[in-house]
Formats: structure tokens, sequence, C-alpha cells
């Protein structure tokens, strides 16, 4: 087989239905590898990826203990020969025509293509996590030339999913995801939209975003919030660190978000919160 143009990265926890679904969204293609890591998924799922594996151009790899979406990309990243890398949530689907789209940037001089998200309204009514993004992007291309627009796409588009990253550009700088059960994509992709030399984005969908209620992002609690906080910092002073001073205090990076999962979490977990954020020198508001 030739060494694919893309590589596309799917982490999988007993959701293989809706692995199905995906896998069906993405047509046969020789340039196209799909590389799905599962991350100690019930047996009957297991099964059910005994089926996937038989699929054209799917490889599936497994891990013996449940590690987490950040583990299981990293394995992901390792094994893939693709020119670009691409990133899908299990339960989430392409859209018509993505092949079209991510093959129209394929020679493209860019280490990072973004794309709007589409979302299933009906299940992301309290997130919206697709009109962010959607924002962005489409602010980024009113005017590409403008640095806010340009840094804000950098900065605030801190999901893995919905854009094409050169895999020479995570190989060059070892970009890796965390291992944590929360907010591993984070420093992933702040650190690979910063690094990124040229980036573009293109007005089409290409992936629509789902949301069930067992979602990671759904759920607040100490271990989770300790782990969000902690790369919330981490995430702050590598933002700081890239960029000229000026720019970093227009972007308004502060707290506020932590301090409000923190409440969820009870009285004590929000001043724990409070005294990270005011001993790292974050701004609250």
């Amino acid at each position: 087989m030739n060494t694919p143009d893309f590589s596309i990265v799917i982490p999988h926890y007993n959701s293989s239905d809706r692995l199905m679904q995906l896998i069906n969204t993405i047509p046969k293609y020789n340039g196209i590898e799909v590389l799905v890591i599962d991350d100690a998924s019930d047996s009957k799922h297991i099964k059910k990826l005994n089926e996937v594996e038989r699929e054209e151009g799917v490889k599936v790899y497994y891990n013996l203990e449940n590690n987490g979406a950040g583990y299981c990309r990293n394995i992901g990243l390792n094994h893939s020969e693709g020119e670009w890398v691409i990133f899908a949530d299990s339960d989430d689907y392409f859209l018509n025509d993505f092949v079209h789209n991510i093959y129209y940037y394929k020679d493209s001089d860019a280490d990072i293509i973004f794309f709007p998200p589409e979302a299933e309204e009906q299940k992301i009514k309290k997130n919206q996590r697709d009109k962010k993004y959607k924002a962005l992007v489409k602010r980024f291309l009113e005017n590409p030339k403008e640095r806010e627009n340009e840094l804000n796409l950098r900065v605030h588009f801190y999901v893995p999913w919905s854009k094409m990253i050169r895999k020479r550009l995570i190989d060059n700088y070892n970009i890796k995801f965390d291992h944590t059960f929360v907010s591993n994509d984070v420093m992933f992709s702040t650190v690979s939209n910063l690094c990124a030399h040229n980036i573009y984005a293109h007005d089409t969908p290409i992936y629509c975003v789902t949301k069930s209620n067992e979602s990671l992002t759904s759920t607040v609690n100490k271990s989770k919030m300790d782990e969000r906080t902690e790369v919330f910092v981490r995430r702050h002073g590598y933002i700081k660190e890239m960029l000229p001073e000026k720019e970093f205090k227009n972007l308004n990076i502060n707290g506020k978000g932590q301090l409000y999962l923190a409440s969820r979490v009870g009285v004590l977990q929000l001043v724990k919160t409070f005294v990270i954020i005011i001993r790292n020198n974050i701004k609250l508001i």
C-alpha cells in the first residue's frame, strides 16, 4: 500500500454502534487510513470492533487498560503514516463531500486547516460548542491578515477535531496529548496551533459533533476539576510565554470559566481553584 495522504485517528470506548456510523461516513480511499484505538471497552463492544477491523483501510489497536482519549490519540499518532492527521471522536461523524474539501488543501503550504464544525442541535442545545468554533473561523475568513483574528483562531480553537494538521508539524515539535481523563486535548491543540507556520481556514464544514449526557465535558467532580485547573494553568503559562506581552493581554485569558466549573463541585473546590488562579497571576475576569 502506498503512503496515505491522510490518517484519521479515532479513540473509542464503549460506543461501537456510533463508531460504525462514523466509519460509514468515511469513503474507502487508497489515500486515507483509519486508525481506531480502543480504550479497554466491554466485551460486547470488542466483538463489534472485530467487524470494524474487516473494513478496508481500517486498523484497530487495543489498550489493556482504560487510559483516556489522550493516551489513545498518542497511540494513533505513533502508528499514523499519513502526510496529514485528522482527529475524530467515535460518537461524531463526517459530512458529505468532506473528502473533497480536505483534498483541496492536500498540497497547500499550510500546517493546519481549520473548518467550521456542524452539530446535532437536538443534542447540543446547552453546549453549542460548534457555534464558538464557527464564529472563530468566520471572523478569520473575513480578514485573514488581521492579527487579532488569527490569534483568536490559534488560541481559542482548542479542540482537535474539525481541522487537518500536517503530521510533520506534530513530529517536529514532538507534540503529544496529555494522559488525563479531561482536557487531554487542550495543550495539544494550543501547542500545535501556535507552532504552526501557516494556517488556513475553509468556510465549508466537514465534521459534525454530537454530545451525549455521558460525555466527560458534561460532568464535573473533584478529580476532574483538579485536572482541568492544572491544564488551564499550563495552557495560560504556555501562551504567555509564546506571545508578546501586548498580544497576550489582548486575548484576555481569565479564570472565570474555571471558577464557574469549580463552583459546581462545591465551596471548597471553588476556594481551592481561586487560590491556584491567584498564585499563578491569572486574571479572575
